[in-house]
């Protein structure tokens, strides 16, 4: 059912003439604040967490960083890449180090890791996307930027690879991780981190909608934010 229910969306997202589009956006919630750029924000005791799914849009950036590409960028009309991409930054604001211990996808009764980077790069792989340097996307990057949407980042110069394993106190670092589709049929769904501060951890909850709307029409309009008043923490 989840192959089929993927590859209904790809089919409807891909064929020529359909002016369909695919959406994911957070939801607000009492922990979760979404800006106005839609990235959205967690804040925790030990760091703040934000997070903001690759659209068509921030490939079409990305694939023209060098950092970031693999091979010759040449513009050109592109698939929509078979797995998602959330792009996450850490604002590490206690005084101790962190560690993202966990990065997973929770829907419905299922739990699903992350992809690693070598199964996202297989993947990625069956799309005619530009080619992209899976692991320079999986590995941490010290960001030293004040807005942090792709749209507004300025990857050259606010960006720098980081090689520590862990986020010293005060510093911020970014970097990329994919997931499977989600069924199209499914409602809300939860991209958890957990992360670890000396002997204590932390689980950062942010609630996503998938949507597919009309770019035209009166049908399927570009989704608005909702707010989203389940409380999943009381799940743990």
């Amino acid at each position: 059912m989840k192959t089929f229910a993927v590859s209904l969306t790809a089919m409807l997202l891909l064929s020529c003439g359909t002016p369909l589009k695919r959406a994911i956006v957070p939801q607000e919630n009492r922990y979760i604040d979404v800006r106005k750029d839609g990235v959205a924000l967690v804040r925790s005791i030990p760091c703040d967490v934000y997070l903001e799914h690759v659209s068509e849009k921030g490939w079409k950036k990305l694939v023209s960083l060098r950092d970031y590409r693999a091979g010759n960028y040449t513009p050109a009309v592109y698939d929509i890449p078979p797995v998602d991409f959330y792009q996450i930054i850490i604002r590490n604001t206690s005084r101790l180090p962190l560690t993202v211990e966990n990065c997973y996808v929770k829907y419905e009764t299922k739990t699903l890791p992350a992809l690693d980077s070598g199964r996202a790069d297989a993947l990625y792989s069956y799309s005619s996307t530009p080619d992209f340097n899976i692991k320079n996307l999986y590995d941490p990057r010290r960001f030293t930027g004040e807005k942090n949407s792709i749209d507004t980042i300025n990857y050259k110069t606010e960006t720098v690879r980081s090689l520590i394993p862990f986020i010293p106190s005060g510093d911020t670092v970014l970097f990329f991780r994919a997931f499977d589709w989600i069924p199209a049929e499914t409602g809300a769904f939860y991209i958890v981190l957990v992360i670890r501060y000396d002997e204590a951890q932390t689980s950062v909850v942010f609630t996503m909608k998938e949507a597919v709307y009309r770019t035209r029409g009166k049908h399927f309009n570009e989704p608005k934010q909702e707010t989203d008043d389940y409380d999943f923490m009381k799940s743990y």
